[in-house]
């Protein structure tokens, strides 16, 4: 469901024909239940939930606690429900404490529902618009990622205006936000990686429409305060958006990151980068 490929190239047009495949009006439907025959069966993991993009750090997509679901009776999955909302949602559903938070295009809002679809909290994070851009106006685009932080169950998410939040992951509550741009021009597609107290998140443009300098920004978890950026291309020059999911390596501390269009100094562009975790969590280029 998450726009979140490491392929470069223009958001104009691309994200056009991603709006159809997602339909306009936006509809979550998780396959929450597996019903073979008579027997109903919960079919998330008691103890794995899948609380970011892809699951984990290294984006792997693979849950070890998931025995459920297997070859053998994937075929069997019926739809259980479905969730509609007011504009697209191009984020992947995350689970954890018993809830699915996603976000979604209209008025720029986080949801979290319970395992049933029952509401239990929406707060609105804001949106962009830009009429020369296509599309026009969006919401929340980042997948979230929920982590606890000294004792807190927190969710971390990219805005629909160039702020990055922290929320409370039963209340919905904003703890912190830090401004990362500014709209419209800039934009965070991108979805956080939660590792070692920090917060990693990538900034590109909204649209191309203009470029800016593409950032990895690595933030404290606990209050948003900005500890390093890492700059895709020099300072004065444009492009390299970051609109992917940091990938951490944690074995080696390495963050993989794909590098998108090319802008006004040309080189440093359509192409991946690895951005090393020193000692002192400075951004060392490859």
């Amino acid at each position: 469901m998450r726009r979140e490929s490491n392929t470069p190239g223009k958001y104009v047009g691309k994200w056009q024909r991603q709006v159809k495949h997602w339909s306009i009006i936006g509809i979550l439907a998780p396959l929450l239940i597996m019903i073979f025959g008579s027997t109903t069966l919960t079919a998330y993991a008691a103890t794995g939930d899948w609380p970011t993009y892809l699951s984990d750090n290294g984006r792997s997509g693979y849950n070890s606690s998931e025995t459920i679901i297997n070859p053998g009776n994937a075929g069997k999955l019926i739809l259980h429900w479905t969730h509609t909302a007011a504009g697209a949602i191009s984020t992947q559903p995350v689970e954890a404490n018993n809830l699915i938070y996603w976000g979604s295009w209209d008025s720029g809002n986080e949801h979290a529902t319970n395992l049933s679809n029952a509401h239990v909290w929406t707060n609105q994070l804001g949106t962009t618009t830009d009429t020369s851009c296509n599309p026009a106006s969006v919401g929340v685009a980042s997948t979230s990622t929920v982590a606890t932080i000294n004792g807190r169950s927190m969710l971390f998410v990219g805005g629909g205006n160039a702020h990055f939040y922290a929320l409370d992951a039963l209340t919905g509550k904003i703890i912190w936000n830090t401004s990362l741009g500014s709209s419209p021009s800039h934009f965070i597609w991108s979805s956080p990686a939660i590792y070692n107290g920090s917060v990693y998140i990538g900034v590109s443009s909204f649209g191309d429409c203009p470029l800016v300098q593409g950032q990895v920004v690595q933030l404290n978890a606990s209050n948003g305060a900005i500890q390093h950026t890492y700059n895709v291309v020099p300072n004065g020059c444009t492009g390299g958006g970051v609109s992917g999911s940091p990938t951490i390596d944690q074995s080696t501390g390495n963050i993989y990151i794909a590098t998108g269009n090319p802008g006004s100094c040309g080189g440093e562009s359509n192409a991946p980068a690895v951005v090393e975790l020193t000692s002192n969590l400075s951004f060392v280029r490859h």
